[in-house]
């Protein structure tokens, strides 16, 4: 994933070329602003295609945005990276997620992994953070899975990461 960890607006990019044409489309891109309370029991997903044809590459996950005074609910926040084809196309990367929150009771499940393929796509962020405080969590999670490099470029209060 690219672009900003803790307010991300980007869309995925298209998986590369293969044998007979475009990769997979990249995942979308989600912006959601709750004045009371977010409960998911379903999905809410940005992800990357899967390959569509011969040796081309997986979509990179895109981006969901969700500030809310309270999150609950057990549903998927995803943006996986779509998966490459097996032989020759690479995964795409995972894409990002930030949520911002004053509650947090979510049960569910939150990913934003790499594709499968012939080389897995490296890990997306999840960054969470509660409103009024100054420093949030970053995760960077692949499933136990290795893949490529994961670019993060994040400022931090005044230092940077």
């Amino acid at each position: 994933g690219y672009g900003s960890t803790v307010e991300p607006s980007s869309m995925g990019s298209q998986g590369g070329t293969g044998n007979g044409g475009a990769g997979g489309a990249g995942g979308g891109a989600v912006r959601l602003v709750v004045d009371n309370e977010f409960v998911l029991n379903g999905r809410v997903s940005a992800n990357g295609q899967h390959a569509p044809v011969n040796n081309s590459g997986g979509g990179a996950g895109g981006s969901i945005d969700i500030s809310v005074k309270s999150l609950s609910g057990a549903g998927l926040l995803s943006a996986d990276g779509g998966a490459g084809e097996y032989i020759d196309g690479g995964g795409g990367a995972g894409g990002r997620i930030a949520i911002l929150f004053e509650k947090n009771t979510f049960t569910g499940t939150i990913v934003a992994r790499g594709g499968g393929g012939s080389a897995r796509g490296g890990a997306g962020s999840i960054y969470t953070r509660v409103r009024g405080e100054t420093v949030g969590t970053l995760v960077l999670d692949n499933g136990g899975n290795p893949g490529a490099l994961s670019w993060l470029a994040v400022q931090i209060g005044r230092a940077h990461v």
